[in-house]
C-alpha cells in the first residue's frame, strides 16, 4: 500500500496546498524581478540611443568646423 506524505500537521492535502501557494509566491516574485529587468534594459537602450545621438551631433559639428577652417585660416593668419 502506498505511503502518504507525512507533514508536521499530518495533512498531506494541506501540505500540497501550502507548496502550491509557496510556488505561486516565488513565481510572482520572479515575474516582478523580470519586469524590473525589462524596465532597466529599456532605460539602458534609451541611454545608448542618446549617446549615439550625441556622437552623431559631435561628428556633424566636427565636419562643419573642418569645412569652415580653410575659410577662417587666411583671416586668422592675416590678423596675426
Amino acid at each position: 500500500m502506498p505511503r502518504m506524505l507525512e507533514t508536521a500537521s499530518g495533512n498531506p492535502t494541506q501540505s500540497l496546498i501550502d507548496g502550491i501557494h509557496k510556488l505561486a509566491s516565488q513565481q510572482e516574485s520572479s515575474l516582478e524581478s523580470f519586469n524590473r529587468l525589462v524596465d532597466n534594459a529599456n532605460k539602458v537602450e534609451q541611454i545608448i540611443s542618446l549617446v549615439g545621438d550625441i556622437a552623431e551631433q559631435t561628428n556633424l559639428l566636427k565636419r562643419c568646423c573642418l569645412l569652415k577652417l580653410p575659410q577662417l585660416l587666411p583671416r586668422a593668419c592675416s590678423t596675426a
